[in-house]
């Protein structure tokens, strides 16, 4: 009986804009390196597509979807694994490995590497006023603001603070609009202007015309 599960395609995922694949300058076409040009990252890899995966970290893209199900993966060999374990029937191998830290368990040594890497290796931001800690710095900032009741993050453009860069990030949004040239308002994004000038606001649809004339036969009545 055929199986119904669709194979899904080979997909690379593509760098989200602002993400470039960056060799590194000065070096050999054949010992080329490639940069990630990600502001405040600058790991270094030997292939084109380990960057590409290193990238969808910072953008937080999952470009293999599942057919099955709602996951998505951001590597097609984790796709693959995840198609044979959950929707082919094939098993795990029963003995499961333990994180020696947290008394995690594992299905394997590469899972347990994995977990090791992102969860006991990364560097740690301890507060100075509690005992938590951050795996990233910008966290760190903003949980300061319980303590010392101060915003880290402030606009350079005006006199407005938040509590999380991501809230500086959307608002800086409004300090970079493009103005409709006609009526003078202000959108978010080049695409939106474009669509706004192409509207039936600036372009009106033409009148319709008027019905055709009968003309006279020329015959009296």
């Amino acid at each position: 009986m055929p199986s119904d599960h669709k194979t899904p395609p080979e997909v690379v995922g593509p760098p989200s804009p602002g993400l470039e694949l960056c060799p590194s300058p000065g070096l050999p076409s054949s010992t080329t390196s490639h940069t990630c040009t990600f502001p405040g990252c600058s790991k270094v890899f030997s292939r084109p597509s380990r960057l590409a995966t290193h990238l969808l970290s910072h953008s937080g893209e999952r470009p293999f979807p599942c057919y099955s199900c709602d996951k998505t993966f951001t590597r097609n060999a984790h796709l693959k694994r995840h198609m044979l374990v959950n929707h082919q029937g094939q098993r795990t191998p029963s003995q499961q490995v333990e994180c020696e830290q947290c008394s995690s368990k594992f299905a394997n040594k590469h899972s347990l590497k994995k977990h090791i890497e992102r969860i006991h290796a990364l560097k740690q931001y301890t507060c100075t006023s509690c005992p938590l800690t951050f795996h990233k710095h910008h966290l760190l900032r903003s949980h300061m603001t319980e303590h010392t009741g101060k915003l880290p993050w402030s606009c350079d453009q005006c006199t407005k603070s938040f509590q999380h860069q991501f809230m500086l990030k959307r608002h800086r949004r409004h300090h970079n609009t493009y103005t409709c040239p006609t009526c003078h308002t202000q959108l978010d994004r080049w695409s939106d202007l474009q669509l706004h000038l192409r509207s039936t606001l600036h372009n009106p649809a033409p009148p319709p015309l008027a019905p055709p004339v009968a003309r006279s036969s020329g015959r009296a009545t």
